[in-house]
């Protein structure tokens, strides 16, 4: 599966959430946020762990 694509529709799937709960605006948007930096943090960490295991 490709990890872009992946990203992609989870970020579609949160932007879907955000708007359909507008009332907690705020609170999404910092739930939203941090959640993107660790979504960057897992692909990041997925991606090194990819690597090392094609080189062995």
């Amino acid at each position: 599966m490709n990890t872009q694509m992946l990203f992609v529709l989870s970020g579609i799937f949160l932007l879907n959430l955000a708007i359909l709960s507008g009332i907690n605006g705020v609170w999404w948007g910092l739930a939203l946020g941090g959640s993107i930096i660790f979504n960057l943090i897992g692909v990041v960490l997925l991606m090194r762990y990819i690597n090392e295991k094609r080189h062995t």
